[in-house]
């Protein structure tokens, strides 16, 4: 053996030079290359929101997809915040039904409504229910719905909650895709509209599977590491063919709104920011809207300091005003402002003109009390 080379020598001697030094090669470049895979992963964060969990305060719906636990209380972890979470008996994060007015307005939404990372009482809604003493705020988002889904929803709690006013927020950064899309988070399957052949809507994709806990690895040891996750995303997708339908929002909305009147409410829309697409919708069909970054088509408002400052309503034919509101968004909800960035959040009501003088003093005393 010589000094220069004893592992070759060792090899050598035991005659297997050759493999040995193939293997230690093709086993080096292997390590490297997972090494790479794994460290470039984690640097584009690969699996960040498609891993989103919604947690013990959710359960599997066979209709809806996922829907809140009725009565549930949790804690809730998002980015570097815990909070607090408690649903009615309805499932919604809201007081009873028997706690709020019979004058109701339904709100519904996604993430951004549910507060994910918001304690209830820094949500908008709360905030608008001291601003509107005499009416009933209900909170019905559910975390990753899309319209689809809120529409359904509404469907299901109407008797229960029987609205005068429906409030559709509506995400632009993602409620399109979530509408067109059976699969949400690469784990959750949802129901989606389809137009048939007689030019009627369609709900499909029943029935929903089940989604799967830990499933593939069954360890969250193992899915600390970006590639098994990219494995289990991977499998995931294979098993579970995501549909892509054409985009039904417009249509949907048309749906809500419909419904919504039937039964006797109108449906008023919050854009998150400008769509000129769904602004155009909304403008032809005359259905009220506003959004954060512009305000609200037919009235202003003016704000200062976070809060109400003023309302300028523009009184209409049948006695009615519409009167804005504006609540400030808890800046130190992370969620919150990665979307609406610190901005008030506006929303357009149509009130009776007898209550307008009243809904303005609580406003202004409510905004007071509510430090963001």
């Amino acid at each position: 053996m010589t000094m220069e080379h004893p592992l070759t020598d060792v090899a050598a001697k035991r005659g297997g030079s050759p493999l040995l030094r193939g293997l230690l090669v093709l086993g080096a470049i292997i390590v490297a290359i997972l090494l790479a895979a794994e460290l470039l992963l984690r640097v584009i964060d690969f699996s960040g929101p498609s891993r989103f969990e919604l947690g013990e305060a959710f359960q599997f719906d066979p209709e809806l997809g996922w829907v809140p636990v009725p009565n549930a209380a949790a804690q809730q972890t998002s980015g570097n915040r815990t909070i607090s979470v408690r649903h009615n008996s309805l499932g919604l994060r809201e007081r009873e039904l028997s706690d709020i007015a019979p004058d109701r307005f339904l709100f519904l939404g996604d993430s951004f409504t549910y507060g994910y990372d918001a304690e209830a009482n820094e949500r908008f809604s709360d905030l608008l229910q001291k601003a509107l003493p005499r009416y009933g705020i209900v909170n019905a988002g559910v975390s990753g719905y899309g319209t689809d889904q809120q529409f359904l929803l509404m469907k299901r709690l109407w008797k229960e909650i029987n609205p005068k006013y429906v409030v559709l927020t509506f995400c632009v950064d993602n409620d399109r895709d979530d509408n067109t899309s059976s699969y949400r988070y690469r784990k959750y399957h949802k129901p989606y509209f389809v137009r048939t052949g007689d030019g009627e809507w369609r709900v499909r994709g029943y029935p929903l599977p089940r989604p799967s806990d830990n499933d593939v690895t069954g360890s969250a040891w193992l899915e600390r590491f970006a590639l098994v996750r990219f494995a289990v995303d991977a499998y995931r997708a294979l098993r579970n063919r995501e549909i892509i339908v054409p985009d039904p929002t417009e249509d949907v909305i048309g749906m809500m709104r419909a419904t919504a009147e039937a039964r006797g409410a109108r449906l008023v829309v919050g854009l998150q920011r400008h769509e000129p697409r769904l602004e155009t919708y909304l403008q032809a069909q005359k259905i009220p809207y506003t959004t954060v970054d512009g305000g609200a088509r037919q009235s202003r408002l003016v704000a200062r300091g976070g809060g109400v400052a003023r309302f300028d309503g523009a009184g209409g034919r049948d006695g009615n005003a519409l009167v804005l509101v504006a609540a400030p968004i808890n800046r130190r909800s992370q969620h919150a402002r990665q979307v609406f960035q610190g901005a008030l959040l506006v929303r357009c009501f149509p009130l009776p003109r007898a209550r307008h003088a009243a809904a303005h003093g609580h406003a202004a005393r409510g905004n007071r009390s509510a430090h963001d």
